[in-house]
């Protein structure tokens, strides 16, 4: 699917009829506003009051009114519709772009339209679409030598400050000698500022337009973080409460909450709290030869270093089962993690197309979980009682599930994790393996 040229030629020729030079702006009317050189700007604040003007080379000012601002979007729409452009780059891209345009005609129509589209907006995009290396602060992982997972590789945070303060030092900036050296130390200078507070650094490999590729980047990160997240419980205990992540996953602040006793003895308490991860996710070579050995965690390597295109369905399943897994650990309450957990376990133990059923989902799992008649019974007992918590969490928004619970659902989903990641090899498809686990009796 892609964009037609004619109806791009034509939205843009009902934009440029409804953009004007220097109309008064009337804010009470829907109008897009492009300030031309000399516009002043005020902004008023707590601290003062700030004036400035637009530089002169901007050209005049252009209002663009009604009609013309639905044509604008609509221009933006029709252009995002080709595939390439909608996986590698974002409308605001688009808007800029045709804005430049809009600037760079002082907002009269020229006479080539259709050679203005192609060498202002459509080509330059597409040239812009280009790979890059991205590196997304991680605020909790502590790597101490380079690790590679997938196609993400962790740094720790002396090697990626390192990394970055070379690529600045090779970068060109603008101006003279003097101007260029200044702007590589304040550049270097706020880079540090923030690297500080982060524990290590994933560097990935994406292709995308610039205005996308720190998106692509941290959802690839993602991906590969919940891979680890997923066995925090493997490697540090239910209650140090480990849990690391991307910065716009853990909140970080400080905040003080007051207890007022509500009894004859009454009495207040102040707690301060930090929302932020207190212990360190540590990741050392013992850790990992831990996963290795435990976790098939060299599969899961595997899995990740393979384009999702290639993937099996038994391997897609396993990521995705990763992904609910991981995100369990740092979800905000006991109920949205021991829903997550059942997430995990149910896309282990039901295949697509298969009805879920409470049946389908108990037997299988006490099946997989244990060899032994008695205990299996016991598994399915308890495997109901919670699977009935999830559908009222689900149906019912139900909560208040126990701590306990939510330990034992989460055991049990890595438990099959790595019996699926374990027997990746010995079945052609997903669902083989739940039925290979449909011939199993109870004994």
């Amino acid at each position: 699917m892609s964009y037609r040229k004619s109806e791009l030629i034509d939205l843009l020729r009902a934009i440029y009829k409804d953009t004007h030079q220097d109309v008064d702006w009337d804010p009470n009317k829907p109008q897009k506003v492009l300030g031309g050189g000399g516009t002043r700007i005020r902004i008023e604040g707590d601290k003062g009051t700030f004036e400035g003007a637009v530089p002169e080379t901007e050209g005049p000012t252009l209002v663009i009114l009604q009609s013309g601002i639905l044509a604008f979007n609509e221009f933006i729409a029709e252009v995002m519709k080709n595939d390439e452009f909608k996986k590698y780059i974002t409308p605001k891209a688009v808007e800029k772009k045709l804005e430049s345009l809009l600037r760079k005609t002082q907002g009269i129509l020229p006479d080539g339209i259709e050679d203005e589209l192609k060498t202002c907006v459509l080509k330059p995009l597409r040239e812009e679409i280009r790979p890059w290396y991205v590196f997304v602060p991680v605020d909790n992982l502590l790597v101490m030598n380079k690790l590679k997972i997938g196609d993400v590789l962790f740094l720790p945070k002396q090697a990626a400050q390192e990394e970055i303060d070379e690529l600045f030092r090779e970068h060109k900036f603008a101006g003279e000698m003097d101007e260029q050296k200044e702007q590589r130390k304040v550049t270097s200078s706020i880079f540090s500022s923030y690297c500080e507070s982060s524990a290590a650094h994933a560097k990935v490999s994406v292709r995308a337009h610039v205005s996308r590729a720190s998106q692509k980047a941290t959802e690839i990160a993602y991906v590969s973080i919940n891979a680890l997240r997923a066995f925090t419980h493997v490697l540090y205990s239910h209650n140090l409460k480990t849990y690391f992540g991307l910065p716009n996953e853990v909140q970080g602040g400080t905040w003080l909450s007051v207890c007022y006793g509500n009894d004859e003895r009454q009495g207040f308490n102040v707690d301060f709290h930090r929302r932020q991860a207190l212990i360190p996710f540590e990741l050392n070579e013992t850790k990992i030869n831990q996963l290795n050995e435990y976790c098939c965690f060299r599969k899961i390597q595997q899995i990740l270093a393979t384009q999702p295109i290639k993937r099996g369905e038994t391997e897609k399943v396993a990521i995705q089962a990763l992904q609910a897994l991981g995100s369990s650990v740092v979800a905000p309450t006991i109920d949205m993690k021991f829903l997550n957990c059942t997430i995990a376990l149910e896309r282990i133990l039901i295949a697509n197309g298969e009805e879920t059923t409470t049946e389908r989902f108990t037997d299988r799992l006490a099946l997989l979980i244990h060899p032994e008649r008695e205990q299996r019974l016991r598994i399915k007992e308890k495997a109901k009682e919670l699977y009935n918590k999830r559908s009222k969490i689900v149906h019912a928004a139900f909560f208040g599930v126990e701590e306990d619970d939510y330990f034992l659902l989460e055991n049990w989903a890595i438990v099959l994790l790595i019996k699926l990641l374990g027997s990746c090899s010995q079945h052609q498809s997903h669902r083989e393996f739940c039925e290979k686990i449909d011939e199993l009796k109870y004994g």
